[in-house]
């Protein structure tokens, strides 16, 4: 399946309404740690395979534990998108 990545802009504002959702708040900033916010891993396991699905990106949720931030997320959907581009 093909990867669909909007430009960086949305991307940051659909994770950030994403990580919202799931935790059941209004709103996360960028840098606002999930797990920090009461995300658990039941919560990452779910979080992740909607990234997964939304953006057709094989992302681990092991990697969702290093980078638990919408910033640091995106960090590593771009570097999966590169390797999946070459």
């Amino acid at each position: 399946m093909e990867l669909r990545l909007p430009d960086s802009d949305a991307l940051q504002k659909e994770l950030c309404d994403l990580f919202a959702e799931m935790l059941g708040i209004d709103s996360v900033a960028v840098d606002d740690d999930f797990f920090e916010l009461g995300g658990h891993s039941l919560l990452a396991v779910e979080l992740v395979g909607r990234v997964r699905s939304k953006y057709h990106i094989e992302i681990k949720v092991r990697a969702f534990f290093y980078a638990s931030t919408v910033a640091q997320l995106i960090e590593v959907i771009s570097t999966l998108a590169v390797k999946e581009k070459e």
